[in-house]
């Protein structure tokens, strides 16, 4: 289309449409466009130049790249590492009880080192590693909170995990009505929102964690032949 009244139609006014705004190295603005409402097959959007009535039905649905939604732009990585690399696990539950954990210098054996001396159960180890080892929060938290309130005078778990080069905390503070957690990253001041669901994967007790081998069935010895 090129008649200007049909802009609002299709959203490429500057009332409902989305302005892109280009620039080059140097600063200088190389044009502005703005993207309306999904073609009616939704598999486009109608765009228009900024200058110019002339509407255009472009392919690939890049209304959907650019939006307005500031958390869409942010970080949203609370951790990530390479699990292989991981040498210690500790967790400390809300009455302060606490599993560490370390592994062996050969193989992808974990054993238990507190609150006793045990083997643990790798595929539960690999279980809470492969959850953090690239964590992401669903929200932020951009308000003050006091710490009563979130949960971190008290937490609900603090995990750590330890690397032959440092290591990586997480602090879960309390579930809230809409069923996500406060949690923190050390190191950092922002304070995120995660899935309760996630939380509780990791809250594991040590009869979770031990490896509880079963004892051999015991045997009688038969006689010889011949003999009674």
């Amino acid at each position: 289309s090129a008649n200007a009244e049909k802009q609002a139609i299709f959203e490429v006014d500057t009332v409902k449409g989305t302005s892109i705004e280009v620039f080059n190295i140097a600063g200088k603005s190389l044009g502005t466009i703005i993207i309306g409402k999904n073609t009616p097959d939704n598999n486009g959007n109608f765009i228009r130049m900024v200058g110019s009535n002339d509407v255009y039905n472009v392919a690939g649905n890049i209304g959907y790249s650019f939006f307005t939604d500031i958390n869409r732009w942010r970080d949203k990585v609370m951790m990530t590492f390479d699990k292989a690399l991981a040498t210690s696990l500790t967790l400390i539950n809300k009455d302060g009880k606490t599993i560490s954990m370390t592994k062996a210098d050969s193989g992808n054996v974990w054993n238990i080192v507190a609150p006793e001396k045990a083997t643990a159960k790798n595929d539960q180890v690999d279980g809470i590693l492969s959850g953090l080892s690239r964590f992401l929060a669903v929200d932020f938290q951009d308000t003050a909170v006091a710490d009563s309130v979130s949960g971190f005078a008290k937490p609900e778990l603090v995990v750590t995990v330890g690397f032959k080069t440092g290591s990586k905390k997480i602090t879960f503070g309390a579930k809230r009505a809409d069923g996500k957690n406060y949690a923190m990253v050390d190191g950092r001041e922002q304070i995120y929102l995660v899935n309760d669901y996630d939380v509780t994967g990791f809250k594991k007790e040590l009869k979770d964690l031990k490896d509880t081998v079963p004892a051999a069935p015991a045997t009688t010895a038969k006689p010889e032949k011949g003999k009674k």
